[in-house]
C-alpha cells in the first residue's frame, strides 16, 4: 500500500510540474553586449573546443571571459596561447573573499570584470551551437533577470549508460522548467544560464548568495526570483540547448549528485 501511495505522490508532482512547461517566453528585439563566462579547472582536453564553439556564435556584440580555477594542468597555458576572433579576457581565480568554494570566488571575479549587459555562463566541457547566444538573449524582456535552459549530459561510453544520462538530464529539466513555470524556482544548471548584470548587482552579486561548495546556480535563481524587480524564465527552444560531457562511470555520477545534494540543506 505504501508503494502505491509513494507512486501516486511522485506522479502527482511530475504532473504538476508538467503544467508549468507551457509558460510563454517574452522576446527582446535588441542585441545587448554579452559577456560569456567560462570557469574551468583542469580542462585542458575540453577548453579549446569549447572556446572555438563560442567564437562561432551568430552574434556580434560579445566578449568571452575565461577564469582559471586553480588548475594544475596546462589549461591556463592552453587558453593563453589560443587564437580566436572574439574578445577574450583570461583571468586567474583567487579566493580572496574566503568562500568555501573557489568557484564562487571565480564567479564573483567574473561579475566584477564583465562589461556585458547580460552574463551568459557555460562550462569547459560544453559545446553551445552557433545560435545559442542569440536564442538566450532573445528571451529577456525588460523585467527578466535570469534565463535558464537545457543542458543534457551525454557520454561516449556504453549506450545503456548514455541513455541513462539522457533520462536523468530530462528529469532535471522537467523539474527546472516546470518549477519555474509554476512559480517554484527550484533548480537550474549553471552550464546554460544567462543573468542580467543589473539584476545580479541588485541582489549583491555572488557574495550575497549562500556560501556552499555547490548550488551557486540554484541560489542565484532563488535570489533573483525573490527580488521584487525581477522575474525568471526558462527557454525551451532547441537552439538554446547546450550539450555537455557527462560522467563516464556510475561512481563519478554519484559523486556529482553528492555535490549537488550537499547544497540542499541551504535551500530556501
Amino acid at each position: 500500500m505504501l508503494i502505491y501511495f509513494a507512486l501516486f505522490i511522485y506522479l502527482f508532482i511530475i504532473g504538476y510540474l508538467f503544467t508549468g512547461l507551457n509558460k510563454k517566453v517574452e522576446s527582446a528585439s535588441d542585441e545587448p553586449f554579452i559577456s560569456i563566462i567560462i570557469i574551468a579547472k583542469n580542462e585542458q582536453k575540453n577548453i579549446t573546443d569549447c572556446l572555438k564553439s563560442l567564437d562561432q556564435q551568430n552574434y556580434e556584440n560579445y566578449e568571452i571571459i575565461f577564469i582559471d580555477d586553480c588548475s594544475t594542468d596546462s589549461t591556463l597555458n592552453t587558453v593563453t596561447k589560443l587564437s580566436i576572433q572574439a574578445e577574450l579576457k583570461v583571468l586567474k581565480g583567487e579566493n580572496q573573499l574566503g568562500f568555501k568554494s573557489s568557484k564562487k570566488a571565480c564567479l564573483e571575479l567574473a561579475r566584477q570584470n564583465a562589461k556585458g549587459d547580460v552574463l551568459l555562463f557555460t562550462d569547459a566541457d560544453c559545446r553551445p551551437g552557433p545560435d545559442w547566444v542569440k536564442t538566450m538573449v532573445s528571451a529577456f524582456s525588460d523585467k527578466t533577470g535570469l534565463v535558464a535552459s537545457f543542458s543534457p549530459q551525454t557520454t561516449k561510453t556504453k549506450k545503456l549508460w548514455n541513455g541513462f544520462l539522457k533520462i536523468d538530464s530530462m528529469a532535471a529539466a522537467i523539474v527546472s522548467t516546470g518549477g519555474i513555470g509554476r512559480g517554484h524556482r527550484i533548480t537550474c544548471t549553471g552550464r546554460n544560464l544567462a543573468v542580467r548584470a543589473t539584476a545580479l548587482e541588485d541582489i549583491g552579486g555572488y557574495a550575497a548568495t549562500k556560501d556552499s561548495l555547490s548550488g551557486d546556480d540554484d541560489f542565484l535563481l532563488q535570489n533573483i526570483a525573490n527580488h521584487p524587480l525581477w522575474h525568471v524564465t526558462y527557454v525551451k527552444d532547441p537552439k538554446a540547448l547546450v550539450p555537455a560531457n557527462g560522467p563516464s562511470i556510475f561512481q563519478a555520477f554519484i559523486h556529482q549528485k553528492q555535490r549537488h545534494i550537499s547544497a540542499g540543506k541551504k535551500f530556501n
